[in-house]
This record gives C-alpha cells, sequence and structure tokens, in this order.
C-alpha cells in the first residue's frame, strides 16, 4: 500500500443528521480515460468577495457561529474507525482499519494507519521534513508529496484552512445531489491540493469535499470526500460517517471518530522513534 493515507483521517454537518446520496455533475468530474480527474482551475490574485464571505457562512454553520473555535482546532488529536473496502480483483476481504491524526497548524503531524492485519506505519512532519516509521520502504518525493496533501485536508475537514489569510476563495463548479444542484467554494493554498467544497446555500452546511490526489501511475485522479452523519465533537460539526472515493471508486467508510484539542504536546511527538 502506498504510504499516502488517504487524507482522510479528517470534517461536519447536522448533529446526527444523515446526508442524501451525492452524484456527480458533468462539471465536476471530467474523465480521462474512464478515471475521474479532478477540474483544476488557476487561482486568483485575490479572493473572490463572495466566496470568501460563504467561506465565513460555512465556518459559522458549523461551529454554532463561533468562528474563534478554530484557534482551538490547531492543536488536535483526531481518531477514526472504519472499514477499508475490497477492490474489484481482490481475494481478500473488508478490512478495518484506524487512522489517527495528531497533529499542530500549519505544519507538524503525526500521522498513523493501523489496519486489523498486516503491517501499520506512521508519518511524521515537523520542521520542513517528512518521515516514515518502519522506515521501510522509505518515502519517495512522491510519497511525501501525497502526505502533504493529505495532512492537509485533514485540517480541511477541522475547517482550519477556511479561516487561513493565506488561503484563496473563488466559485467552484455545482454538483448534483438527488437530481438538485448545489453550488460549489474552491480554495487555492500554495503547497496544497486544490479542493472543492460542495455545500447547501440554505444552510452553508458541507455536503462533498473534493480534492485533486496524485497517482503512482501518473495520472492526477479526484478523491472525494462525502459525510452522511456528523455529530459535534466540542462545538465542532464533524462527520461521524465519511466515505472515501478514488477515481470514483469507494475506498475506505469510517463509522465513528474521536476528536479532541490538546492545548499542546510533547516535543517528541513529532519526531519518529529512536530505534
Amino acid at each position: 500500500m502506498r504510504a499516502c493515507v488517504f487524507v482522510v483521517g479528517l470534517v461536519v454537518l447536522g448533529c446526527g443528521e444523515s446526508g442524501p446520496v451525492v452524484k456527480t455533475a458533468k462539471p465536476v468530474e471530467q474523465r480521462n480515460e474512464g478515471v475521474p480527474v479532478f477540474p483544476l482551475a488557476d487561482p486568483p490574485a485575490v479572493s473572490d468577495p463572495n466566496a470568501a464571505a460563504v467561506a465565513a457562512k460555512i465556518v459559522a454553520a458549523h461551529t454554532a457561529n463561533d468562528p474563534a473555535l478554530l484557534e482551538k482546532l490547531k492543536t488536535v488529536h483526531v481518531v477514526r474507525d472504519g472499514i477499508m473496502n475490497q477492490r474489484p480483483g481482490e481475494s481478500t476481504g473488508d478490512l478495518p482499519v484506524r487512522i489517527e491524526f495528531t497533529a499542530a497548524w500549519p505544519d507538524r503531524c503525526k500521522y498513523s494507519f493501523n489496519p486489523s492485519a498486516g503491517v501499520g506505519f506512521s508519518l511524521y512532519q515537523a520542521d520542513g521534513q517528512a518521515d516514515r516509521f518502519p522506515d521501510t520502504p522509505p518515502l519517495t518525493a512522491a510519497d511525501i508529496t501525497a502526505f502533504h496533501r493529505d495532512a492537509f485536508v485533514e485540517w480541511l475537514l477541522l475547517l482550519v484552512p477556511l479561516g487561513d489569510p493565506n488561503v484563496t476563495f473563488g466559485p467552484g463548479p455545482e454538483m448534483v445531489i438527488d437530481g438538485k444542484k448545489y453550488p460549489g467554494l474552491r480554495l487555492w493554498k500554495k503547497d496544497a491540493p486544490q479542493v472543492i467544497l460542495s455545500y447547501d446555500p440554505a444552510t452553508f452546511r458541507i455536503l462533498k469535499w473534493t480534492y485533486n490526489s496524485l497517482s503512482t501511475s501518473g495520472i492526477d485522479a479526484q478523491i472525494e470526500l462525502i459525510p452522511s452523519k456528523f455529530d459535534s465533537k466540542n462545538g465542532l460539526l464533524y462527520p461521524e460517517t465519511l466515505t472515501v472515493r478514488r477515481a470514483g471508486i469507494s475506498m475506505i467508510t469510517f463509522t465513528k471518530s474521536v476528536v479532541e484539542f490538546p492545548k499542546s504536546f510533547d516535543k517528541s511527538t513529532f519526531k519518529v522513534p529512536k530505534k
């Protein structure tokens, strides 16, 4: 399995609510030889004012109108339990997995992938360096880039980038849910994946996150994070149930999460353990 943990590990809608089935609209899902490809767009020099206002409303809708909560989210510990779905052609069945994300915004984190069978691993990011434990196989440059993308999207699920002055906002393409079109908000940040956040314009609740992922085959294929149940985690609406799809195929379904906001971490938290 590649070092990329699918971000995931990751966040937001009505407490205990269930969401509708998501059907991707034509403007969102372009295809390259049958593989959904993220529809990239060039970032504007500055945020579109209307899009920036929408971002603020989305934050308010998921923090009980308390945007100051984002500051507490900058030191976080998230644990998600779910099932990695069997891939077509594989002989093994579905596999229970746990993903753990311990992080301090913007550039320190520990990202652990723990399957119920096989060998797990942890990825570390701190002081501009990325490492893996155990260190076999070693991280390649492509692995590190994918890791950075996934870590950013974990932060996105926690809404933290929506309050970052270095993020640029613009209108995104629409998607269709149960025959109804919903608008999108596009996010750009340097050295991070481009993201489309789809939302309900009546409630400003998030319906789906879509971002451009790196592929080991050399073709970028979009990843979709689709919430179907949200719960309040210390004031933040975070997806209790979250389906992760890559290139249109369901990869992992998370059904349980724990989100905590420690005030600080031990300085060894983001360092690879000594052998």
